[in-house]
């Protein structure tokens, strides 16, 4: 492929999130900076994708779809009872 990451980039990569854990792709990308030239560095979305081929990246739980009242929270039963302004 020709605009794959060369594999000794992808090593500094893991070696990087492997060092400090806690760092995501803004940060690797800003360590690399001061190690490679700007024009060789792979973006953000390049890197997270090295980290999740790595299983570096825990994939985040989704959160359930709360489901909204069938009825509304005030139901008025006289006419002026709900008054709003813009």
């Amino acid at each position: 492929m020709p605009h794959k990451t060369p594999p000794n980039l992808e090593l500094a990569i893991v070696k990087l999130r492997r060092k400090y854990p806690n760092w995501g792709a803004i940060k690797i990308r800003v360590l690399l900076e001061k190690k490679i030239k700007k024009s060789k560095i792979p973006s953000e979305t390049t890197i997270n994708a090295v980290l999740k081929r790595n299983q570096l990246i825990k994939p985040r739980r989704r959160r359930s779809v709360k489901e909204e009242k069938l009825f509304p929270k005030f139901d008025p039963s006289i006419s002026n009872e709900v008054w709003s302004a813009d």
